[in-house]
């Protein structure tokens, strides 16, 4: 079911990867410093893109299939995803120097969520050593629901996009009707 789920989600994951680009490079005026904006508003894509792509990898190659690949892809996945975090909160506050209450709400969540992600992540890693190198009991629960809560809060990070633009919608149709904005 997690594989279907990964497949069904990657197209769209990548358009939101673009409307984010787009976005902040429309915006990129209002930064103090524009040659840095513009820096971090490409490292913010392509670490999207690469996180999405690790994602993919970490499912389609699982840990029993082949361990070794696995545990690459699932770092390159954690570093990838947690640096995309980071970066796209400064350049979200570059390009929003006065935020409306939208904006606020959504920086102040993407903050708490990103330090949920980084808390998880060193659980992750401690009870993942314990259980790898020290057998203690129950690590691997632990570590397991380390795992859950990381993933909960990556997923609710890339759904702040709902208060980053509450009023656009993703359609996709055949025969639809062009949209005039003039």
């Amino acid at each position: 079911m997690w594989r279907i789920a990964v497949a069904f989600h990657v197209g769209p994951r990548m358009v939101i990867a673009q409307v984010y680009y787009n976005y902040f490079i429309s915006q990129i005026s209002k930064a103090a410093d524009k040659s840095t904006s513009y820096i971090l508003i490409n490292l913010c894509y392509w670490l999207n893109l690469i996180e999405i792509a690790a994602i993919c990898g970490v499912t389609y190659i699982s840990n029993r299939e082949n361990y070794p690949v696995h545990e690459k892809i699932f770092i390159l996945f954690m570093l990838s995803s947690l640096l995309y975090m980071i970066v796209m909160i400064k350049t979200f506050n570059m390009v929003h120097k006065s935020m409306t209450e939208h904006q606020r709400l959504s920086y102040t969540i993407k903050k708490i969520l990103f330090a949920i992600c980084i808390t998880s992540t060193f659980t992750l890693i401690i009870y993942f050593i314990k259980h790898r190198f020290y057998c203690h009991d129950l690590a691997f629960t632990w570590f397991a629901l380390s795992e859950y809560v990381l993933a909960v809060s990556n997923m609710a990070f890339h759904f702040t996009i709902t208060l980053d633009f509450p009023h656009e919608q993703l359609i996709v149709a055949k025969n639809f009707p062009t949209l005039k904005t003039d």
